[in-house]
């Protein structure tokens, strides 16, 4: 059955200012979500939650995957930097936020994104996901190294 699907998003800021202003959102907590826990969304930061007449939106299931591409923001959230390169690993419901990713990349310049990808892993529906690349995969087809995908990209993502 499905349930967690683990991400691994990488991205390099293009200047300093932007890698600095990121981090400082994750350390100040500063883009809470609309859910009950009221917890810093990498994904509400890098889009923030839709308002109407100034008000979040609180949580819509349809807005929520037509605007991130998952039913609700993420768990489990880890970062690791290393100067202007970001890792941010967490775990989204079903599926990769491919929603948030495309919009990333779309608005890259306003978000001072140089280069950036995301690979998943959802194994109770057995597939792999790149989305530099839109190929996904089976874990089988993976494991029987009938594809091109880069282990590297997957570790830690596969229990």
């Amino acid at each position: 059955m499905p349930n967690w699907c683990a991400n691994k998003m990488t991205v390099t800021f293009a200047n300093k200012e932007a890698a600095l202003k990121c981090l400082a959102a994750v350390e100040l907590d500063e883009h809470n979500t609309t859910n009950d826990d009221d917890q810093f969304s990498i994904m509400a930061y890098f889009r923030p939650v839709p308002t109407v007449k100034g008000k979040p939106i609180g949580y819509d299931r349809q807005i929520m995957c037509d605007y991130y591409g998952c039913k609700w923001f993420e768990n489990d959230l880890n970062v690791q930097t290393s100067g202007l390169e970001f890792e941010f690993t967490f775990d989204t419901p079903w599926s990769p936020p491919e929603e948030l990713a495309d919009y990333m990349w779309s608005e890259r310049e306003a978000l001072g994104i140089e280069s950036m990808d995301l690979y998943a892993v959802e194994q109770g529906c057995d597939f792999m996901y790149s989305w530099s690349t839109g190929e996904t995969v089976s874990l089988q087809e993976f494991v029987e190294g009938e594809t091109d995908f880069d282990p590297d990209y997957f570790e830690g993502l596969i229990e």
